[in-house]
């Protein structure tokens, strides 16, 4: 029995899944990258290494989604969630490392690759999910290809406005980081601000980016607020 041809009405929302999923694949990679200049000062080498290391995952990720291909739908959702969890998470799982072990590039690089390599495997789970049930020619397939591709880069222009502008000033580097992962997975992020403990008069601040009452400052590997 050959699989039924989805609707253009699905085909639309997957499409605005691409641009969802490669948003919040990008806040998390900007997430690791604020907090590496924050804690470490941002060096060439690190940021060379989230940028390098994210680009070729994706390349591994793609390349690893082929055995999945088959049961694309729950692969799919599988993905998104572990991605939600890992990427949601990372900021935290590298402060808490900094704070402990002090600088650690081995956990920066092997968060950087397992969020790239879920990044990578979404558009092969897509594209076939988009191509269900439909026959067609290779004009045709790299038309769809250019229309995922454009989906994918609009989600990624996305969230790397949000992370600066909205995302960071407004939630901190902590919170905005989970709301990536709130966005990805369908769920309002202001749920969070109810959910936050109050902070404690003079208690140190994770790294949260706050316009009015908090700013940069090492101090033994701390932030304090103003």
């Amino acid at each position: 029995m050959s699989p039924v041809e989805i609707s253009p009405a699905k085909r639309f929302l997957l499409l605005v899944s691409v641009s969802i999923c490669a948003a919040a694949g990008l806040v998390y990679e900007l997430a690791l990258i604020s907090l590496s200049t924050v804690l470490n000062g941002g060096s060439i080498v690190e940021t060379s290494l989230i940028v390098a290391g994210f680009v070729a995952a994706l390349g591994l990720g793609a390349l690893a989604a082929k055995p999945l291909l088959h049961r694309a739908e729950i692969s799919f959702l599988m993905i998104e969630l572990l991605l939600g969890l890992i990427g949601g998470m990372s900021a935290m799982l590298l402060y808490i490392t900094f704070v402990i072990i002090g600088q650690s590039l081995i956990i920066l690089t092997l968060s950087t690759l397992v969020i790239g390599m879920f990044v990578g495997t979404e558009l092969p789970l897509l594209m076939t999910l988009f191509q269900r049930g439909r026959l067609v020619d290779a004009a045709t397939s790299g038309s769809v290809l250019a229309t995922l591709n454009a989906a994918d880069y609009l989600g990624a222009l996305l969230g790397g406005l949000a992370w600066p502008f909205l995302l960071l000033p407004y939630l901190g580097l902590m919170r905005g980081t989970l709301a990536g992962w709130t966005t990805q997975s369908h769920r309002s992020p202001r749920n969070l601000h109810h959910c936050a403990p109050p902070r404690p008069q003079g208690s140190t601040v994770l790294c949260d980016y706050d316009r009015s009452s908090c700013r940069n400052k090492r101090a033994g590997g701390a932030v304090y607020p103003q």
